[in-house]
């Protein structure tokens, strides 16, 4: 308990100095003036959207457990939208764990049974990289040196991801003993169990040398998830008056978003302030104030939604 309140502090102690450094860079009474204009229909339609890309992943997420758990659509999103909240408030991508516990309390599931499909989904979640890759030449902007930094740190996790799936599909059993060479730290006597953790996780990441069908509406519900996601960012600078580029956004938008990739305070305190400006403003040479005043109202408006849907998961899942 006292190494999780630790985590939490620490990752509240960085996000505070992040809001620090940002509050530094801006005019907050500029930023203020700019939510006299705000209109609330674009408001409400990106709150839908923003909900309607996380519905679109649990059927994804859903699809990818076919193999191991039968869960139906509006349960999937239940437990999505209480991994998400987790993730809000744990700086460790805790709710990517969090959906698995959730299911096991939920339908019995072991958790090591349906990890692999988590990792699986963050694997297409991270598909956005690809359409920044294509993007990019299509705009005429200047990106920041840091920007290309986190892009090639993206794509060499997704390298990684996309070896190791097609490792297990070929090799599982020697995907298998790589792990547990990486793992070498474990005591000796959890090795039967991490033996046995270990087989099922790699079996599972497997999935798609038996059941091939499934790759179609897994990138399917990806570039769903991917257009609402984008959709309720843009809504959001549409609701501020401010005209702009949907592709501009998009791409803004997927290089904040891969930014998740990495810890992140609580709420994503500060961060998404400090990435909005090096993504919009200095990348692309908008105004500070008036796209921070996006990213406020974007944090306030996520931060409500997240919050009342992810307790209403933990309440629907037993949790307190």
């Amino acid at each position: 308990m006292k190494s999780k309140i630790t985590i939490v502090g620490i990752g509240l102690f960085v996000g505070l100095l992040f809001l620090v450094i940002w509050y530094r860079l801006v005019d907050i009474e500029s930023i203020v003036e700019h939510f006299r204009v705000l209109k609330w229909m674009p408001v409400i339609a990106s709150a839908l959207c923003y909900l309607l890309s996380y519905l679109f992943r649990a059927m994804r997420w859903r699809e990818l457990l076919k193999e191991k758990a039968v869960v139906s659509p509006l349960r999937s999103f239940i437990i999505v939208l209480g991994g998400n909240f987790t993730n809000y408030l744990i700086p460790l991508r805790a709710g990517e764990f969090a959906k698995c516990y959730f299911l096991k309390r939920l339908t019995n599931v072991r958790i090591s049974e349906t990890m692999p499909s988590v990792f699986i989904d963050k694997m297409f979640d991270t598909l956005g990289i690809l359409l920044v890759i294509i993007l990019i030449p299509l705009l005429t902007v200047t990106l920041p040196i840091t920007v290309y930094y986190m892009l090639l740190l993206v794509a060499l996790v997704i390298l990684v991801s996309v070896v190791i799936v097609a490792a297990a599909v070929k090799r599982g059993e020697r995907v298998v003993f790589l792990l547990k060479r990486v793992l070498f730290f474990v005591p000796k006597r959890f090795d039967g169990r991490l033996d046995e953790t270990l087989e099922l996780f790699v079996s599972g990441l497997a999935l798609f040398k038996g059941g091939r069908g499934v790759i179609i509406p897994v990138l399917i519900y990806s570039i769903l998830a991917l257009f609402f996601d984008s959709i309720f960012f843009f809504l959001l600078f549409v609701a501020f008056g401010v005209k702009v580029s949907y592709l501009l956004v998009l791409l803004g938008y997927t290089m904040i978003y891969l930014s998740y990739i990495v810890p992140h305070p609580p709420a994503q305190i500060g961060s998404n302030e400090l990435m909005m400006i090096l993504v919009f403003a200095t990348g692309f040479g908008m105004n500070r104030e008036v796209v921070s005043a996006i990213m406020v109202f974007s944090h306030i408006l996520t931060g409500f939604l997240i919050i009342v849907t992810g307790t209403f998961a933990y309440g629907y899942a037993g949790i307190r």
